[in-house]
């Protein structure tokens, strides 16, 4: 079984993983809860160049809007955006391999906090303007060598409230961009909206009715 919640910083994905993990067990199903955001590792030396060269006097807490702007810019060179996401999608693979694929091929059942879906608009989307139809294409990609999960569930949550739960985030804006994203593919990935808005125990609940059935 692989279950796996994206969304938004601040949706509460991690909370409910946790939670259905537990919930699960008390049930008699075994799970085991894995987090699978992006950490930059072949990426890093190129994108501390980057940095250095072209952002170093950018603060994305201080000025998201300008830095944002800036990353867009340097990303409409063909080449540099090429090279930079096809680096940063075989660095995200190969460590979901090791998180994800084998786990599953071991037998275990997994419950995603994060996942490719996060990487793909947090990390390249909101940054280099894809449309919903380019997002589309390169999960595709991805899902030649990634697996599908059997339950996706996207937490759905004001960008103000999510804000207001994360002291990590740069800006309510950041969250706004992203946002927009996920509600553009959510139908194309057969994802579940659930409503962030509710108390834990509600959104827990709702999962694991689906989830048994």
């Amino acid at each position: 079984m692989f279950i796996c919640f994206t969304g938004i910083d601040g949706s509460g994905k991690s909370t409910l993983a946790h939670r259905l993990v537990a919930e699960l067990a008390a049930h008699g199903m075994k799970s085991r809860y894995a987090y699978s955001r992006f950490r930059p590792r072949l990426i890093k030396p190129m994108a501390a160049i980057g940095h250095a060269l072209f952002l170093r006097n950018k603060d994305v807490y201080q000025d998201y809007s300008g830095y944002s702007a800036t990353r867009q810019a340097l990303f409409r060179n063909r080449f540099l955006a090429f090279a930079y996401e096809n680096i940063l999608l075989f660095d995200y693979c190969l460590q979901t391999i090791l998180r994800v694929r084998i786990p599953l091929a071991r037998g275990q059942s997994l419950i995603c906090d994060r996942y490719v879906y996060d990487t793909v608009i947090t990390d390249l989307a909101a940054d280099m303007g894809y449309s919903p139809d380019k997002i589309n294409r390169m999960l595709r990609r991805c899902f030649f060598i990634l697996p599908r999960p059997e339950f996706v569930f996207l937490i759905d949550v004001p960008e103000e409230v999510a804000f207001a739960r994360k002291e990590d985030v740069p800006s309510v804006d950041y969250l706004k961009d992203r946002q927009q994203l996920y509600l553009k593919i959510d139908r194309e990935h057969n994802m579940i909206v659930l409503d962030g808005t509710k108390d834990i125990p509600s959104l827990v609940a709702e999962i694991t009715e689906r989830v048994l059935k």
